[in-house]
């Protein structure tokens, strides 16, 4: 298979298991966030302009800054599953936003957590909004912490795969062909074939019958739908978890 096959937008797409509430509660987060993303920028402006050259101020200030701009992504995606914001999908070098991603998890994950980057030298093209799926890394990886409070082991995989008609993971994607794979595997602990389930597909407001879920899974799995890909999980309830990304191949 060669060629990008989808459209290079496609505002806030739901698969039909997310509710009109989500969307809602999404959008009013994300604004508000903006809102609040808006005063800290200006003052850290202000900030800057109070300590002109001071390195004693240099790391605090840029450690603020690079939070801004994650959490500037989390905004965007909050809009974008909100319907209020469009995918800018493109040909992506998927490996330079890999390693953007996993440069600020090594920031914000723990010493006791050790990563492992394991991308393959010749990694394909992918269909994708390079903003968000550096957000979507971001979050994979935080999911990963989140499953190992005392320490472990997450290993970053990527390379190309062809899904021939029948081999791809069920549920994963919605039709054969090239695709680069993102997978995400940690040493904590895993799920249930129930919580996965109910991980991909949460509603706002449902109580979880183990633990929180992050709304940041379902969300990563609309925009890997949205851009013709998928997601896939695979966990055992003492196994870990390895959450694979599926982005289209583009020639």
């Amino acid at each position: 298979m060669s060629g990008a096959r989808r459209s290079d937008t496609a505002p806030g797409v739901s698969d039909g298991r997310d509710t009109a509430a989500q969307r809602r509660l999404a959008g009013r987060i994300g604004h508000d966030l903006n809102n609040l993303l808006f005063v800290i920028e200006g003052n850290l402006a202000l900030l800057r302009e109070a300590v002109p050259g001071d390195p004693g101020f240099a790391g605090p200030l840029g450690a603020i800054e690079r939070s801004v701009q994650l959490a500037g992504m989390l905004a965007a995606n909050l809009l974008t599953f909100a319907g209020r914001q469009m995918l800018h999908a493109e040909a992506v070098d998927v490996t330079t936003v890999l390693v953007q991603g996993i440069a600020a998890l090594r920031r914000v994950l723990p010493a006791s957590i050790e990563i492992e980057n394991r991308t393959s030298a010749d990694l394909w093209a992918g269909h994708a909004d390079p903003r968000l799926l550096l957000y979507a890394i971001l979050n994979l990886g935080l999911n990963a912490r989140d499953a190992m409070p005392d320490g472990g082991r997450l290993v970053v995989a990527a390379d190309n795969r062809l899904l021939e008609p029948g081999t791809a993971p069920v549920g994963a994607v919605t039709q054969a062909g090239d695709y680069v794979a993102l997978s995400f595997q940690d040493s904590g602990s895993g799920m249930t074939e129930e919580q996965i389930a109910h991980a991909l597909a949460r509603h706002t407001g449902e109580s979880e019958p183990d633990g929180d879920v992050p709304l940041g899974l379902p969300m990563v799995r609309i925009m890997a739908q949205a851009l013709g890909g998928g997601i896939f999980v695979l966990s055992a309830p003492t196994g870990g978890t390895v959450v694979t990304l599926y982005l289209p191949r583009v020639v």
